[in-house]
Formats: structure tokens, C-alpha cells, sequence
């Protein structure tokens, strides 16, 4: 976990595309070429012939299709005199799958290389794995917590892994809450996240290698404590929990300890655990949290007052009795039956 400040150093890293505005009478001297290579990467990243390359162009949030072309023989493509200063993505479709370039940033009179490797489909499941898992908690509130994780998955195959059919969705791989969470939300990473009890659902092809992605939800507690209890769903190499340096105590069977750090100015304490399995239930138990009773507190004082407001009344009963078999004809001589005979 030795990386895992820096992961968490990325999550603030927003990718912005360039606004274009060049003057039109120096256009033709503004151009760029974008030329690459489609493989194979089932087949050792063997030149994909005949396959077709589209061109998409972003400026300022409008995305667009610019031009279609085929692979030669060498897998090779070539997008000549495109106008420069703009951001660029290079796709190919593959059976089925689209697979997409990094953004291309163009320079004026430079030509920029692009290589895409696209991937044989299966419906076989790989030993999909997450190698980090990180917690951070952003805000402790009165009787909430806000929490926000950034995990990567790994597909380990040479193969594209389309997915299972579950309730109605192709599931490629799934990660939950800890139990309770509300307001589960996809922050960046997948491409087609779907929310569903719980969970969070990538639906999109899953292809070789590894990406990031981000989610964030709500806890909310009673009192001065809460538990946070996840259950893995993919077997995980490291888990990171973060938590702001305000005197909140925790304790876990899994978490140990690690050295604090600071995430935009902030302190913040670090535990970390290992070698965790698919399916193992890891929990963390918090104390020390602002106090937080709810309306539970309302009803409970409203109940008091009650009780309070009902002796009280009881009370003035008894009173008012006693005055008034005092004020009868002996009534300060306590009464006693005669005696018969």
C-alpha cells in the first residue's frame, strides 16, 4: 500500500479537453496527422488487416465523427491534415466490441502514433481481481458519513470477457457497500455502471488489463458509534481505509495501522489489510463519532415530560383529596370501627 497516497492523490484529476479558436485565414498552416497500428492482442498483438478506424474529434464538449478508414495489410491507418491544437480518439470496433485510444492532443506540423489492441470475446469468466481497494472518508457529520473508494480491477486473460446474463443485465463484474449505504452513486471509471441493492454493476466488455474507477455513498449512524461491513466480491490484494484525524477511534480484525498522511491539507489516519478473499466479510467498527440521537431523542424527551406532567397531576389529585376529608366533621380523627357487644 505504499502507492496508495498517490492513488489517492489522483482521484482530484479531472481530464478537461481543449477549447478550439484558431483564426481561419491560418488554418491551413495548423495541421496535424494521427497514424497507428490495429492488433491483435489474443494473437500476440498480431497486425489486425481490413479492420475499419473511425476518427472522433472533441472540442469543447461536442463530440464527433470526422473521417472512416481500413487497416492495411500491416494493420497501419493514417489521419492526414487534421487541424492542430485539438484532442483526438481513435476506434475500432472488433466483434462486437469498440475499443477506444487514449485522448490524442495534436501539435501543428507533428505526426502522433497510435496503437490499439483489441481482443477476442469470451463469455468464460476470467480470475477477475482487484489489486487495491482504497477507503477514504471524505466528512464525518452528525449522524452521517460520507465516504468515497477508488478501486482498480484487473482482467488477467488475452481475452474480452462479455459477461453473464443476471436479472436482466450482462454483469462483467460487481463491487458492494458496506451494508446500509444510501445514496450509492458512480463517480468515474465504468462505462456502463448499473445500481442495483446495493452494488454497483459494470455492464460494459471487460477487456485484458486494468483500469480505475470510483464510487461514493453515505453511512448513517445513531449515536456516538458505527459499523461498516463490507463483503468482497472479487478477491482483493490490498484495502486502504482513510479516515480524517479528528479523534475518532476504530478497531478491526483486518485493518493494521499505517503511517498518516495529508490529502488536500488534511490529516489523515491510514490502515491498510492484505491478501483479502471474494467473499470475506471485512468490518470496522467506529466510536468517538459526533453524537447523533434523531428523533429518537425527541420522542424519548417527549415521553419523560410526559411522565413527569402525569406525577405531577397525580400528585394534586392526592392533595386535593386529603384536603377534603379534612374539612368534613372529624375529619382529623382517623375513623375506627366500634367494637361489637
Amino acid at each position: 500500500m505504499r502507492t496508495a497516497w498517490i492513488f489517492v492523490a489522483l482521484i482530484a484529476a479531472l481530464f478537461s479537453p481543449a477549447v478550439l479558436g484558431w483564426p481561419i485565414a491560418a488554418a491551413a498552416q495548423s495541421r496535424g496527422a494521427i497514424r497507428g497500428q490495429i492488433l491483435d492482442g489474443t494473437a500476440g498483438n498480431r497486425p489486425l488487416a481490413g479492420a475499419e478506424v473511425r476518427l472522433w474529434r472533441m472540442p469543447a464538449g461536442q463530440a464527433g465523427q470526422l473521417a472512416t478508414v481500413r487497416t492495411d495489410s500491416r494493420g497501419a491507418f493514417v489521419f492526414a491534415a487534421l487541424p492542430a491544437d485539438g484532442t483526438y480518439l481513435v476506434v475500432a470496433d472488433y466483434r462486437g466490441v469498440t475499443y477506444t485510444s487514449q485522448p490524442v492532443r495534436l501539435s501543428s506540423g507533428r505526426t502522433t502514433t497510435v496503437t490499439v489492441a483489441v481482443y477476442e470475446p469470451t463469455m468464460d469468466r476470467p480470475a477477475i481481481f482487484f489489486p487495491y481497494r482504497l477507503v477514504v472518508v471524505e466528512r464525518i457529520g452528525v449522524g452521517a458519513i460520507a465516504i468515497r473508494e477508488i478501486l482498480e480491477v484487473v482482467n488477467p486473460s488475452r481475452y474480452t470477457y462479455l459477461g453473464r446474463d443476471e436479472a436482466g443485465y450482462r454483469v462483467t463484474f460487481r463491487v458492494s457497500a458496506p451494508r446500509g449505504a444510501r445514496d450509492l452513486t458512480a463517480l468515474r471509471g465504468m462505462a456502463a455502471p448499473v445500481i442495483s441493492g446495493g452494488r454497483l454493476i459494470d455492464t460494459a466488455p471487460l477487456p485484458p488489463g486494468s483500469f480505475q474507477f470510483a464510487f461514493g455513498y453515505v453511512v448513517r449512524y445513531w449515536g456516538t458509534g458505527a459499523v461498516l461491513r463490507w463483503t468482497l466480491d472479487e478477491r482483493t490484494e490490498g484495502m486502504g481505509l482513510f479516515v480524517p484525524d479528528t479523534g475518532v477511534r476504530l478497531r478491526s480484525a483486518i485493518f493494521e495501522p499505517r503511517s498518516p498522511g495529508t490529502i488536500r491539507g488534511q490529516r489523515f489516519l491510514h490502515y491498510a489489510g492484505n491478501d483479502l478473499g471474494r467473499g470475506q466479510v471485512v468490518e470496522v467498527r467506529f466510536s468517538g463519532l459526533p453524537a447523533h440521537f434523531g428523533p429518537l431523542a425527541y420522542w424519548l424527551a417527549a415521553f419523560v415530560a410526559l411522565m413527569l406532567v402525569t406525577s405531577l397531576a397525580v400528585s394534586v389529585r392526592r392533595a386535593a383529596f386529603r384536603r377534603s376529608l379534612e374539612s368534613l366533621p372529624g375529619g382529623d380523627v382517623d375513623p375506627k370501627p366500634e367494637p361489637l357487644g
